[in-house]
């Protein structure tokens, strides 16, 4: 049990470790999720679609991901005893995703949220 109160630093890199893979699986569910909302949508209107209608969905999934992004705290354990989610937690995450444009999103709306990317 003092294991648990004081841990190690092989305790801590096995909690990032375990953030990191968490954060990516509710990355790629949302992902998911983004891509099959959009191809409905795509299918629903055909080819016909217009630029503003484009941008108001565009604005819909950037808001989704921008309340998923603010909101990883919560989703996500801390590595270390009082600190925040952290921004490199979710870099490591979008790292094992492999989808860079999905990637890309993300990381500018994370640039916006935390500030400097790290």
């Amino acid at each position: 049990m003092d294991a648990y109160r004081n841990p190690d630093e092989s305790t801590f890199a096995v909690r990032r470790e375990r953030s990191t893979r968490r954060t990516a699986k509710v990355l790629a569910v949302k992902r998911q999720r983004l891509r099959d909302d959009l191809q409905q949508f795509v299918d629903h209107i055909g080819l016909a679609i217009s630029p503003r209608v484009l941008e108001v969905k565009r604005q819909r999934l950037r808001d989704d991901l921008q309340q998923l992004v603010r909101h990883l705290g919560l989703i996500v354990p801390q590595t270390e005893v009082g600190s925040d989610f952290s921004p490199e937690i979710l870099q490591d995450a979008l790292d094992l995703l492999g989808d860079d444009v999905f990637v890309q999103f993300v990381r500018q709306i994370a640039q916006e949220e935390f500030g400097v990317w790290g």
